[in-house]
């Protein structure tokens, strides 16, 4: 995974209030500071699910299909570049933080945690795959919640718990990105008063082989609810 800065979004500006849902509309509370001023923490935004096609700039309700497959409001960007070993520039997507770089009200050992790096490269064939919806707007909380078969989840949930903690294996998981150059690291947390475990990046370019190993194993990793519980043991 590469990682950029993400830049404040300008969809956000402009953000028209909306009181009355049409049928393709839905809501989704807030519940972080990504969109802050914005849209604030307990806010309801307003989403288009007929409005599935990327464009640069906008902001989007996006589903991650890994883990129990949690929705976060997010904003696009393109960018030519090269990806992997190929010798053209292609147009990939990037997804970012609406609001930039900012610190967040967390921390750990004392040390501040901030949010706002972006997630990519993706070709919109994979990023499509995300989309929920376009954020065209935000409404009352009276409003929303006078609908609440429109009210979208904060997570689609996992596929299939008992089957994915069946077949993840602790030490496949830590024995495939060890091979191909991770580093863990235990660090006690204070305020969780617990042991947690960090990965370090590699430091080389991984061989196809490696990544593919490497990628089913964080697959198996994240359709595993127990998956974190089971590494840190």
């Amino acid at each position: 995974m590469n990682i950029r800065v993400s830049q404040l979004s300008k969809s956000l500006e402009t953000l028209p209030l909306i009181t009355k849902l049409q049928p393709e509309h839905r809501t989704y509370a807030v519940a972080d500071e990504d969109c802050v001023p914005f849209l604030q923490e307990g806010d309801y935004a307003v989403v288009d699910i007929n409005l599935r096609q990327p464009e640069d700039g906008g902001v989007y309700l996006i589903q991650f299909q890994g883990s129990d497959r949690p929705r976060y409001i997010k904003s696009l960007r393109t960018e030519m570049m090269r990806v992997g070993n190929a010798k053209r520039k292609t147009l990939v997507w990037w997804i970012t933080t609406p609001r930039g770089l900012y610190q967040t009200k967390d921390s750990v050992n004392g040390i501040p945690v901030f949010a706002g790096v972006s997630d990519g490269p993706y070709y919109q064939s994979d990023l499509e795959k995300k989309i929920v919806g376009r954020v065209v707007g935000y409404t009352l909380n009276s409003i929303a919640l006078a609908e609440p078969k429109k009210i979208l989840a904060p997570a689609a949930g996992y596929r299939n718990e008992e089957e994915s903690n069946l077949v993840f294996e602790p030490l496949e998981y830590i024995s495939a990105l060890e091979s191909a150059g991770y580093k863990f690291e235990m660090v006690f947390d204070r305020v969780r008063n617990d042991y947690l475990v960090y990965e370090t990046l590699p430091t080389r370019r991984n061989s196809k082989a490696e990544d593919r190993r490497v990628f089913e194993a964080r697959t198996k990793y994240c359709d595993a609810p127990a998956a974190g519980t089971r590494v840190n043991r």
